[in-house]
């Protein structure tokens, strides 16, 4: 009896990783599709003030998350990146970091669920429905995932609903 406990309580930890591991790996793509809208901004912002570097760059990325400046840029230039990142974290709503922690984030994921995004925007568009974060999450599958990272979640329905209000998902 005991040893038939023991192996329900290491089947319910294993249940739980596996659980968090598929949690994990559908957060960082409903991330990488929300974002967007994101990035189209950053490249814009980036042009229009001539900056030549990709607002992707994993070093520039890690520098703002670090707070360093990365070699080869500029005292003043570096300060003219983060700005554009506070200002769009400011005009979203957020905070500066949690711009850069999913834009992080957005560099672990790979392209086809901007296809999963575009369905579900093609979809609320034929039939009249209105872009909801909830929505998206129920198209997805992943309503269970609201729960597991409750603080991430919010920030992502901030920048979706922001997204959504400047009608740029399309």
């Amino acid at each position: 009896m005991k040893r038939l406990e023991e192996e329900m309580q290491d089947l319910k930890h294993e249940t739980k990783d596996l659980k968090d591991l598929l949690y994990e790996t559908e957060f960082k793509k409903l991330a990488f599709a929300i974002s967007i809208p994101l990035k189209n901004t950053l490249l814009q912002r980036f042009r229009t003030e001539e900056i030549r570097i990709d607002p992707l760059n994993e070093d520039l990325i890690d520098a703002l998350l670090n707070d360093t400046r990365p070699f080869g840029i500029s005292k003043e230039k570096f300060s003219s990146i983060k700005c554009i990142y506070e200002d769009i974290a400011d005009t979203i709503g957020i905070e500066y970091k949690q711009v850069i922690e999913v834009i992080h984030g957005r560099q672990q994921c790979n392209a086809e669920q901007h296809e999963l995004l575009d369905q579900y925007v093609r979809q609320c568009k034929r039939s009249g429905m209105k872009l909801e974060f909830s929505g998206l999450l129920e198209h997805l599958h992943l309503s269970g995932l609201y729960k597991y990272k409750k603080s991430k979640m919010k920030i992502l329905r901030k920048i979706f609903d922001f997204y959504v209000a400047h009608d740029e998902y399309r």
